[in-house]
């Protein structure tokens, strides 16, 4: 066995551009056919709402039951919004000890799972559920606090539980600048 690597390893180092030239261009032909094959077949099920995203019923549920813990990350989120864009539990900001301390206390109320994005001050999203793949289309589902009002590319609707796969923005609201979200984008 030993030898038999040997004597292979020896051909080849022979024989490296012999193989080489014929093997590279097909080799950089074919990784890019090869990608967006699987990106085609793949994405369609990558992209796909799973069976356990909240229902708008739920979301609801949680902001009632949460509202206070709801406005104390939202205020934070949007302070710490020069540093930081996105915030989980388990990947917190290189911010002061206490300040990280109390975004973990505040996930461990409301939902351990969620997600923290702002946007430039004009968006703050409580991501519950989210998927896609990256290059293409992504999807998130959760609760969104708007500082200063809705956008032009935002749609209110009655419920989000029912949309399908439209693209877009749909916001179901809640109160003065709180909505239930849905987002499809490319």
């Amino acid at each position: 066995m030993k030898g038999m690597l040997s004597a292979f390893v020896a051909f080849c180092k022979r024989n490296r551009y012999k193989l080489m030239f014929p093997g590279l261009p097909l080799l950089i032909l074919a990784l890019p056919v090869l990608i967006v094959g699987m990106l085609i077949i793949l994405g369609p099920m990558l992209n796909r709402f799973p069976s356990d995203v909240p229902k708008d019923s739920e979301l609801v549920a949680s902001f009632r039951a949460h509202h206070e813990a709801f406005e104390t990350l939202s205020a934070m989120a949007l302070e710490d919004s020069e540093r930081v864009s996105d915030i989980t539990i388990n990947a917190m900001p290189s911010l002061d000890r206490r300040r990280n301390a109390k975004y973990r206390e505040l996930f461990e109320q409301i939902n351990r799972d969620m997600n923290i994005a702002t946007n430039d001050h004009e968006r703050v999203l409580f991501e519950y559920s989210g998927g896609g793949i990256a290059i293409g289309q992504s999807w998130d589902k959760g609760i969104a606090y708007y500082p200063h009002g809705l956008t032009a590319a935002d749609t209110v609707v009655n419920d989000l539980d029912h949309l399908g796969d439209r693209d877009g923005i749909y916001l179901v609201p809640l109160e003065k600048n709180w909505y239930l979200i849905y987002q499809n984008l490319d």
